[in-house]
């Protein structure tokens, strides 16, 4: 699916990099099971995520930011360790002890944010670990939208203005914007959507300066 989307892409075999680079052992007897899912787009970025490791000679990546972990591992959980052609190694928490367990053997890792515990854990038990930024790597990424992804945004999109609509209707001066929340989020529910992942925001704007004097020059007539 991946190839036939991207035709003028050249794919890498992110088995035999990594082979190169001496990392299979590590993953090999990484935790995660092989990479099995049935999900075709979690499935497909998981095979960029597997080029993008292979591409910057990583053995793993340890994601704690929650889009991250959305977009490498699929379940909305508070982290997961990545290794090429394996099943992400799901983490309930910020467990230092079981991030340096699972790389035991690692050379190189990208990880996305440090929390005190964790970096003087793995600083401490693991010494030889080149650590990288992950953000960087898995920006790019999730830059290139595969097709998928983008039928997913514009579906995603038509709810959200047929949300918008219900409170278009709500609008009158006076309304509080928890109520304009509990009518967007009952719409949203009515449309099928199940969950939301970034709270709604509302800013209602003065019209005239005059009601606005901490407004900057020229942003109100």
């Amino acid at each position: 699916m991946l190839q036939a989307a991207l035709p003028g892409v050249e794919w890498d075999d992110g088995d035999a990099l990594l082979r190169e680079t001496g990392s299979k052992t590590w993953s090999d007897n990484f935790s995660g099971t092989i990479e099995k899912s049935s999900d075709p787009v979690l499935r497909d970025r998981r095979a960029k995520v597997d080029c993008a490791m292979a591409r910057a000679g990583l053995d793993g990546m340890v994601l704690l930011k929650p889009a991250n972990v959305r977009y490498a591992a699929g379940p909305q959980v508070p982290g997961a360790i990545v290794a090429p052609g394996r099943a992400p190694l799901l983490l309930t928490g910020d467990d230092a002890e079981l991030v340096a367990e699972s790389l035991s053997g690692a050379r190189r890792v990208a990880i996305d944010r440090w929390s005190a515990p964790l970096h003087a854990t793995l600083r401490r038990v693991l010494p030889h670990v080149e650590w990288i930024d992950a953000d960087g790597i898995l920006a790019d990424e999730r830059m290139i939208k595969l097709p998928a992804e983008i039928e997913l945004l514009r579906r995603a999109q038509q709810l959200n203005e047929r949300a918008i609509e219900a409170v278009l209707e709500a609008l009158r001066p006076g309304v509080r914007e928890i109520d304009l929340t509990a009518v967007f989020d009952a719409a949203l529910e009515r449309v099928g959507v199940s969950e939301v992942l970034v709270e709604s925001v509302w800013c209602a704007l003065p019209k005239t300066r005059g009601e606005a004097p901490w407004a900057p020059p020229g942003a109100l007539p």
